[in-house]
């Protein structure tokens, strides 16, 4: 049963027209194009103006450069796949494929954790804060979240469990091969103690926030009052930025977890191939969705792009 349902998939895969193909080419092409160029700019006006290396701009940057890679060594190949209809390179290939994808994946949800928590201390315990985030802490803080985020993917790779699925159109661990309960417990253990922590730093910041404006509109010093206020109303934009990156991430990725973990008990090909190639496509668009985000809430990097479009006019 299962495998004609593979079948069919590849089938379908295979005998697209060519509007069809048209149009998830473009998609992806847009995608690539849009996280690569969205996130080196994110990267480069970090770099170029000191004043925005901040412990979350940091971080973020760490992300950029995750979804840069992300979108250089692991979506190209869907390009390959959507030209042929079919899988066509070798599995030394899909493994690294679907190595590059999931570490990258983890290590970007880690890394928004990282924030999180970062960002929690310097609103609430700001001396605290100052010396634990130096540039060296948070390196090793980066480096440490990476390993974490290998680990996995390396047990994936020593059991040959990664293969191509036909209607996500990617290369993808097959938790049969793996064993149901370990796949369950990483994606426990990844819900947990990543969302957990995240939801609960953003509510203890806007508390902290609406605490300490109560205060402030009782207190009688003016000068002090309005340099705490601008203070606070910084502190609530990066705020503001981080947790629409969060929800982004957590829409985008949401359907493909979501799917995977209703297939462990259901069979992995059962679903129609628009619902595996859209959860993919959202996945996939979590790389390019946050240089968006970043210009909405960023003068500085709004800035940048104007610059970069007149000077392309």
């Amino acid at each position: 049963m299962e495998l004609q349902q593979k079948v069919d998939l590849e089938e379908k895969l295979a005998n697209r027209d060519a509007v069809s193909v048209a149009m998830e080419l473009t998609a992806t092409c847009v995608n690539i194009f849009t996280a690569i160029s969205g996130n080196l700019l994110i990267c480069w006006t970090i770099f170029r103006y000191p004043h925005l290396r901040s412990t979350s701009n940091l971080f973020i940057a760490c992300l950029a450069v995750s979804d840069v890679l992300i979108s250089i060594l692991g979506f190209p190949f869907i390009i390959a796949v959507l030209l042929t209809g079919r899988w066509p390179f070798n599995k030394a290939i899909c493994d690294f494929q679907g190595f590059t994808l999931t570490v990258f994946g983890a290590f970007s949800l880690l890394t928004m954790t990282l924030t999180a928590i970062a960002r929690y201390l310097k609103v609430t315990r700001p001396l605290l804060h100052r010396n634990i985030y130096s540039k060296r802490n948070i390196c090793l803080l980066v480096a440490v979240a990476f390993v974490i985020s290998s680990t996995f993917p390396v047990i994936v790779i020593s059991k040959n469990a990664f293969s191509f699925h036909p209607g996500k159109y990617i290369c993808i661990f097959d938790c049969d091969k793996v064993g149901v309960p370990m796949c369950l417990s990483v994606q426990g253990i990844l819900i947990i103690t990543c969302f957990g922590p995240i939801v609960c730093c953003h509510i203890g910041i806007f508390r902290s926030v609406r605490r300490h404006n109560a205060r402030l509109a009782t207190s009688r010093d003016a000068p002090s009052r309005e340099n705490t206020e601008n203070i606070r109303v910084d502190d609530m934009k990066v705020t503001k930025l981080l947790f629409a990156i969060v929800i982004a991430f957590a829409f985008c990725w949401s359907p493909l977890i979501v799917i995977d973990s209703v297939s462990l008990w259901t069979g992995h090909y059962w679903m129609p191939r628009g619902v595996y190639m859209t959860s993919t496509y959202l996945a996939c668009y979590s790389s390019s969705v946050n240089p968006v985000i970043y210009g909405i809430f960023n003068k500085q990097l709004r800035r940048e792009f104007w610059k970069i479009f007149q000077c392309k006019r």
